[in-house]
């Protein structure tokens, strides 16, 4: 898994301009970065570094079926990867409340 996080950190110090900006702005950008992701995954999938990537899998669950940004293949092994951003409506006065993600239940990641 390492190997596609050295990737994925390559490819976006690039483009660091790009979340100051975002942030400035305020902005959620997991559209602009899932769309980033998948023409990387897509480079490491032709370049044989992972042998799969799903978007938007579903996966049955004990209590029902799930959906989550992207299944990764990599050495024989299933990775499940899920986008949040944490840089929404601070500035705006509405900002979002991360517990909310992260709790167990039918909506949170855990």
């Amino acid at each position: 898994m390492e190997v596609i996080i050295q990737n994925i950190r390559d490819c976006f110090l690039a483009k660091k301009e790009h979340f100051e900006v975002f942030a400035e702005a305020d902005t959620r950008i997991e559209g602009w970065f899932k769309a980033e992701l998948i023409v990387l995954l897509d480079s490491l999938l032709r370049e044989k570094v992972i042998q799969e990537f799903k978007r938007e899998p579903k996966i049955d669950t004990p209590t029902g079926r799930k959906q989550v940004d992207f299944i990764i293949s990599l050495n024989g092994e299933s990775h499940l990867c899920e986008l949040k951003a944490l840089c929404i409506s601070q500035a705006a006065g509405t900002p979002r409340n991360l517990h909310f993600y992260f709790r167990e239940d039918n909506v949170g990641l855990i």
